[in-house]
C-alpha cells in the first residue's frame, strides 16, 4: 500500500480544501486557528506539509512559518501559502520569507499538488538551507 501524504489545512476557509478530504491518497487535519495550530504541531506526528491561509484567527501564515522553522523536527515540513487573491506584496514577503510555496485559491487538481509535495519534500531533504533555522 502507497504511503498516505498528511496534509494540515490551517486556515477558515475548509470548504476550498474538500477535494482533498475525498482523496484516498490524503490524510487531511484541519486547525481553524493558531491556538489549534500550534497545539496540534505539539502533538505530532508531523505533516508532510502544511496549507496555511495568509490570514486566519488569532494569527497569519508568516507568524506560524517563523514559530515552525525554529524547531529543528518541523523544518522537513512543505509549508504553502494560500490566498484568495494573488497580491504581489504577499506573494514576496512569501519569497522573501522561505515559504515553500503560494498557491491562489483554487487549489490545482490533487495529482499535481500531490506531485508538488512530493518534489518539495524532496528538496527539502537534500537541501542544506531546509535544516537551517531561518529565523
Amino acid at each position: 500500500m502507497e504511503k498516505r501524504t498528511s496534509i494540515w489545512y490551517i486556515g477558515t476557509t475548509a470548504g476550498s480544501i474538500t477535494a482533498l478530504d475525498n482523496d484516498e491518497r490524503i490524510v487531511l487535519r484541519v486547525a481553524g486557528n493558531m491556538l489549534e495550530a500550534v497545539n496540534t504541531l505539539k502533538s505530532g506526528p508531523h505533516p508532510d506539509a502544511i496549507l496555511c491561509e495568509v490570514q486566519f484567527s488569532g494569527g497569519t501564515a508568516f507568524e506560524l512559518h517563523e514559530y515552525i522553522r525554529k524547531y529543528q523536527e518541523l523544518n522537513r515540513v512543505s509549508f504553502i501559502l494560500l490566498s484568495h487573491e494573488f497580491n504581489a506584496k504577499t506573494y514576496m514577503s512569501a519569497f522573501l520569507s522561505r515559504i515553500d510555496d503560494y498557491y491562489v485559491l483554487p487549489l490545482p487538481s490533487n495529482h499535481d499538488l500531490l506531485s508538488r509535495l512530493s518534489f518539495l519534500a524532496e528538496y527539502r531533504k537534500k537541501s542544506p538551507e531546509a535544516i537551517i533555522d531561518s529565523g
